[in-house]
C-alpha cells in the first residue's frame, strides 16, 4: 500500500479521534451551566464584572445627559428559570410567549449598581434587543421588581426585528448622543450590547446560557 495514502488515512483517523473528543456530551454541558448557575459561581463572577463598573462610578461625578445604557436580558433580568424549564432550548413563540408573563426575575447585583448610579445622579436608559411588541410587559416587569427610574426603555421596532442585535443597539446610542446624551458607560451580557461607537465605559456581566450578534 502506498506510504503517503498511509499517512492519510492514519492522519485522518487522528483528526477525527481529536474532533470525537473535543465534543462533550450535551447532558453533561447542561449541567456544568446549572451547576454554574446554582453553585455561586456565576454570582461570584458577576460580583467580579462589576467591580470596575463601581471603581469608575465612585471616581465620577455625572453632569447634565450623562447616561449609563444597561441592556435587560441576562443583565438585570434573568431569564434562567424560563431557560432551564425549557430544557436550556429555543423557540421563538415560547419565547414571546414568555415575555408576556412578566416573569424574568430581578438580577440583584445589577440592581444594587443601577440604584447606585441612581444615587449618583445618571440618566438611566435600557436599550434591550426585545421587540417592540413586548415593550409594554417589559415596562411592568421592571417596574415590579423595582426597577422604576429611568428615562427611557427602547426596544427593536417589528421592521428591525431580524437586525443585528449589534447594529440596532449602535444606532440607538447614537440617536441618544444626538438628542443631547453622554453614554458614560454601557452594562450588557453580550459583545453586541459593546459593540461599535458611544458606548463609554464598558462592563461586560456573564452569561454562559446563549449568544447574539
Amino acid at each position: 500500500m502506498n506510504k503517503f495514502f498511509i499517512y492519510i488515512v492514519f492522519v485522518s483517523a487522528l483528526v477525527l479521534t481529536s474532533c470525537k473528543n473535543d465534543i462533550e456530551n450535551l447532558s453533561i454541558s447542561k449541567s456544568k451551566v446549572t451547576d454554574y448557575y446554582e453553585s455561586g459561581a456565576y454570582e461570584t463572577e458577576l460580583k467580579e464584572a462589576l467591580k470596575p463598573a463601581y471603581e469608575e462610578l465612585n471616581k465620577s461625578s455625572a453632569k447634565k445627559g450623562d447616561a449609563i445604557v444597561f441592556d435587560v436580558d441576562e443583565t438585570i433580568l434573568s431569564n434562567y428559570a424560563y431557560i432551564k424549564s425549557i430544557d436550556f432550548g429555543y423557540n421563538r413563540q415560547l419565547w414571546d410567549k414568555y415575555l408576556l408573563n412578566i416573569n424574568a426575575d430581578p438580577i440583584e447585583q445589577t440592581v444594587k449598581f443601577y440604584k447606585a448610579a441612581l444615587e449618583k445622579n445618571y440618566s438611566i436608559i435600557f436599550l434591550t434587543a426585545r421587540t417592540h411588541d413586548s415593550y409594554e410587559h417589559t415596562l411592568e416587569n421592571l417596574r415590579t421588581r423595582g426597577i422604576e427610574v429611568f428615562d427611557t426603555l427602547i426596544c427593536r421596532t417589528r421592521e428591525l426585528e431580524d437586525a443585528p442585535a449589534s447594529e440596532f443597539k449602535q444606532d440607538e446610542r447614537k440617536l441618544l448622543t444626538e438628542s443631547g446624551y453622554n453614554i458614560f458607560m454601557c452594562v450588557g451580557d453580550q459583545d453586541s450590547d459593546l459593540l461599535g461607537d458611544n458606548t463609554g465605559i464598558k462592563i461586560k456581566l456573564p452569561n454562559k446560557l446563549y449568544l447574539t450578534k
